[in-house]
């Protein structure tokens, strides 16, 4: 199942539909430091399981010094590798807080509990900007007239000045679909997202947005029929990474050129596994994902490079293609690893 308090923050929103492609039959999890990875891609990188961060470097796995009776989830680490901010809470509310590589806490982000459950408040998705001085992420702006609806807007905290959190609002959600989620910020000002809306025929799904500056309305730069979320840009800005799900049975990894606010067509299909969560290696050379196992069962980590060959099609919409995508490496085996954590890779 997701093991995440996203998942009970939005099991009332079409987000928590959008993510239920996500939920896996695994039995109970291996813990992670018991295990030694398959394969290790360079640097460190940091996953989540069952409210506890792990690292992934050097042929071997450790575990954060974060406190075992909160939830953590979702790291991001900074370009540099020298601090993570990781969401931390519980289902009634989550915060953001800035810790060092291994774990110790710098300083808490946000404050989002509240004496009135209904004004409790959720943070989730943080990012780094490009030189680390900014933090985006998602957060819940209250609704006067309904004050538990959680439609997640993009905001962005400016790290250096430690300005007041929410920070800057940057965009307006689609009421009562669960909102904007997996900010990444573009070198220049503007901002990609993914942002839930309600199709024709009121299913909910994403479109990968771009938004010039805040306040001003986005654009989505792919079809609400491809379902497109969890939007990952490469260093160098030119390669956008995508999760693809056309139909309920499909979770597609999708690579794609990112030039001038335009996608273009694929250079990377991967739909023989359901994966989610793309991130990109410091260098921009390849990509490690989450995938589940065979059958359903927990996901666990694997690493792809950018070169390698696979299905290609002219849209974001890949077409099946059964078979082992060359160069494709599996990292971990049964860890049951938290689905909608985004790995978090450190050149370090």
């Amino acid at each position: 199942m997701l093991a995440t308090v996203l998942g009970m923050v939005l099991i009332a929103s079409g987000t928590y539909f959008a993510l239920s492609r996500l939920s896996t039959k695994s039995g109970p999890a291996a813990p992670p430091t018991t295990t030694a990875p398959i394969f290790t891609p360079p640097g460190t990188i940091f996953v989540a399981q069952h409210g506890a961060i792990y690292t992934i470097s050097k042929g071997r796995v450790g575990r954060l010094n974060l406190s075992t009776s909160t939830f953590w989830a979702q790291p991001a680490v900074s370009p540099d590798g020298s601090q993570l901010v990781v969401s931390a809470g519980d289902s009634r509310f989550t915060d953001l807080f800035l810790v060092s590589p291994t774990g110790e806490i710098r300083r808490r982000l946000t404050n989002d509990s509240a004496r009135e459950v209904d004004q409790n408040h959720w943070a989730f998705y943080p990012r780094f900007s490009s030189d680390g001085g900014s933090l985006y992420y998602s957060w819940d702006p209250k609704n006067p007239g309904n004050t538990f609806r959680v439609d997640l807007a993009v905001y962005s905290l400016d790290l250096k000045n430690e300005q007041a959190p929410p920070g800057r609002r940057w965009t307006e959600p689609d009421a009562f679909t669960g909102g904007d989620v997996h900010p990444q910020p573009v070198k220049g000002g503007s901002l990609l997202y993914a942002g839930y809306s309600a199709g024709s025929d009121l299913q909910i799904q994403s479109r990968i947005w771009l938004q010039s500056r805040p306040g001003v309305s986005g654009r989505p730069l792919t079809e609400l029929i491809a379902n497109c979320g969890s939007p990952a840009l490469s260093p160098a800005g030119d390669q956008l990474a995508m999760i693809c799900s056309p139909t309920a049975e499909k979770a597609n990894l999708v690579v794609a050129p990112f030039s001038n606010g335009v996608i273009g067509p694929p250079t990377l299909t991967i739909d023989d596994q359901l994966a989610a969560s793309p991130a990109w290696s410091p260098d921009g050379t390849s990509i490690s994902y989450l995938a589940a196992g065979k059958g359903g069962t927990g996901f666990d980590l694997w690493w792809i490079p950018t070169k390698a060959t696979a299905t290609v099609t002219g849209s974001a919409t890949p077409s099946p293609s059964p078979g082992v995508t060359p160069g494709r490496r599996q990292v971990t085996t049964g860890l049951d690893l938290d689905a909608t954590s985004t790995p978090a890779w450190s050149p370090l």
